[in-house]
C-alpha cells in the first residue's frame, strides 16, 4: 500500500534475501551488521537504490504498452 504515492516500506525477517528498491528497504539487523538501524540510514539507502519496485515497474510497462497501441 502506498507504493504509488511515494511511501517507503521498511521490512525485516527476510534475512537479506529480498532486494531493496527505491521505495523499500530491509531494516533487519542481519542486513546492517547485526545492529539497529536509524531511519536516516534507511532513507539514504532507499535514495541510493535505483531498482524500482516490481508492482510499479509492471504497471509502467502496461501503461507504455497501451500508449503504443494508440
Amino acid at each position: 500500500m502506498g507504493a504509488f504515492r511515494g511511501t517507503v516500506h521498511c521490512f525485516g525477517h527476510t534475512h537479506g534475501k529480498l532486494p531493496d528498491t527505491n521505495r523499500s528497504c530491509d531494516a533487519g539487523v542481519d542486513r546492517w551488521g547485526f545492529r539497529p538501524v536509524a531511519l536516516e540510514e534507511v532513507l539514504e539507502r532507499v535514495a541510493a537504490t535505483p531498482e524500482v519496485p516490481e508492482e510499479i515497474r509492471l504497471c509502467t510497462a502496461e501503461d507504455e504498452g497501451e500508449a503504443d497501441a494508440e
